[in-house]
């Protein structure tokens, strides 16, 4: 079986694995004894679209479920986004297939689109010159990853609303002693 390559993300060593014998979608460094999320991946090569068009179609889904990007690629109304779809849904097949990873969980975890060979033609112009015209291609990279709690708050806003907690804590802690004493009855030491 051919094997394949993952760098570790804790000491940077490659990993060699072979993705048909994972038992989990992570695989244990022999290094440093970390685990490293694996990352199912679709190429499309010779792409016959100019690579500024497609990475525009690619920023709206970097980082995104896989199931939204998909949505958001079918009603975009651009031919990159036809294009950038096949390959997602190419990549989402991989990764159910070959590493057993749950398609709900998904997120793109890197979109890449570099440029490809350019065809080079030339169109007539005035007094018998001529101008180059570039035809370019692209290559295009999507790469999957499984993430672990995909419905649970996120740090950020976790953090803001401890925050939000804290300084209600903080104001119902800073009432004056002469409210806290009319509050329980006590005027001058004495409970009335």
């Amino acid at each position: 079986m051919a094997k394949e390559k993952l760098i570790c993300s804790n000491c940077r060593k490659i990993i060699l694995y072979e993705a048909k014998r994972l038992t989990s979608p992570e695989v244990v460094c022999e290094n440093c004894k970390k685990t490293t999320p694996v990352s199912a991946r679709a190429v499309a090569k010779f792409v016959r679209t100019a690579p500024r068009k497609l990475r525009l179609v690619a920023d709206l889904v970097r980082g995104k479920k896989v199931k939204e990007a998909m949505t958001l690629l079918k009603f975009t109304p651009k031919q990159a986004a036809r294009i950038l779809l096949k390959v997602v849904e190419s990549a989402k097949a991989n990764a159910e297939n070959t590493y057993q990873l749950d398609s709900d969980r998904l997120v793109i975890s890197g979109i890449y689109v570099d440029g490809g060979p350019s065809l080079k033609r030339f169109m007539p112009r005035a007094m018998g010159r001529a101008a180059g015209i570039k035809k370019r291609s692209s290559h295009i990279t999507v790469k999957l990853e499984q993430r672990a709690g995909l419905g649970a708050v996120h740090p950020k806003e976790e953090r803001s609303s401890d925050r939000s907690k804290r300084a209600l804590a903080s104001k119902k802690s800073t009432k004056s002693t002469a409210a806290q004493k009319h509050e329980t009855g006590e005027i001058d030491g004495t409970k009335s």
